[in-house]
């Protein structure tokens, strides 16, 4: 049942208009923009869902260009409340996207298609920029952002969920609609899958 249900997030991520004329992001490193961005990718390590090590040791956190800058936007913004940004997931290579297809079995109608593989993708939360500590929000995990979601949530979750969604959308990113830490900057569908490695982009 886990498995299927990972399986419609992922592909609902991964469709959009494949007719388009589709260009590369330029990536760029989001702590060489903005080193007081922590990063904590969850495929660099086994502590994600499905036990798996995708990435090899030192991995950083790749953005397309204009994404990267809005992030950098945000966390500035982010200081009036004490908060900052921790971000769990960006670029990744399409290989890595098609071992967690093959891993939960899922096969995507387009499977040179993934929204993290584009660039423009960025999974993230908040911590307090103080102590490092997580700001209360929802556990991270995938589901849809529904009203029955939110009314299990607790005042103060819902008030920093507006926070990071308001924040985020004003420099241009998108909420996906079945996970609340995954938003996709906006011109998303212009820009083609990549499987650059990171020690490549490195």
């Amino acid at each position: 049942m886990k498995k299927l249900y990972l399986s419609s997030i992922l592909a609902a991520s991964c469709l959009y208009n494949i007719e388009a004329v589709l260009q590369k992001a330029e990536l760029v490193e989001i702590q060489e923009i903005n080193p007081a961005i922590e990063v904590d990718l969850i495929w660099a390590s086994s502590n994600n869902e499905l036990g798996l090590i995708l990435y090899p040791d030192g991995a950083q956190c790749y953005l397309h260009k204009e994404a990267a800058f809005a992030l950098d936007q945000v966390q500035s913004e982010l200081t009036i409340y004490g908060y900052g940004l921790k971000i769990l997931e960006g670029y990744r290579p399409l290989s890595a996207q098609r071992i967690i297809w093959d891993h939960v079995g899922f096969n995507p109608p387009y499977p040179e298609y993934g929204r993290h593989a584009l660039g423009t993708a960025v999974d993230l939360t908040l911590i307090n920029l103080f102590d490092g500590s997580a700001v209360p929000l929802p556990a991270y995990q995938s589901r849809e952002i529904n009203p029955e979601f939110i009314e299990n949530l607790t005042q103060e979750q819902r008030d920093n969920l507006e926070i990071l969604k308001g924040l985020m959308e004003k420099y241009g990113f998108i909420q996906h609609a079945a996970e609340w830490f995954h938003f996709d900057f906006h011109n998303y569908e212009t820009f083609a899958a990549l499987d650059d490695q990171f020690s490549e982009l490195a």
